[in-house]
């Protein structure tokens, strides 16, 4: 599929990209997928509410998991239908969702130390998601 394709593109040029820095060089890497029509917005809620009913989750619309320390994280919610899940595992990260309207769908999570993560969907039916690591 078309989304196989673009992952397995993606994670190759990130392979090969962080192949190059040293290791003591800091840094992140970030995949972020996001639907761009509503069909594939829809596929992707789907997916990610069924993610979060097997995990557990999928009572509340507004979920925070954090282990590690210096970790920050926020969601802000108005309208109704969203569902936001941001996961920090690690040191020093910061995220945050904002979701205005009706219908959005996001999760962040963020592995390492030192990712940051902003999203603002406003509108209706946006859904996406991004995973970080740092070094």
């Amino acid at each position: 599929s078309m989304f196989r394709k673009t992952l397995t593109a993606a994670l190759l040029a990130a392979a090969t990209a962080t192949a190059a820095i040293p290791a003591d060089a800091g840094g992140s890497l970030s995949l972020s997928i996001h639907a761009h029509d509503h069909q594939s917005a829809n596929a992707l809620a789907t997916g990610l509410f069924l993610y979060s009913m097997i995990q557990g989750g999928g009572r509340s619309n507004a979920d925070v998991y954090q282990r590690g320390r210096g970790n920050a994280a926020a969601i802000s919610q108005s309208g109704g239908g969203h569902n936001a899940y941001i996961h920090q595992e690690g040191r020093g990260h910061d995220a945050s969702i904002t979701q205005r309207g009706r219908g959005h769908n996001y999760r962040i999570y963020q592995y390492g130390r030192g990712t940051r993560a902003h999203v603002g969907q406003y509108g209706y039916g946006q859904s996406g998601m991004i995973i970080q690591y740092g070094w």
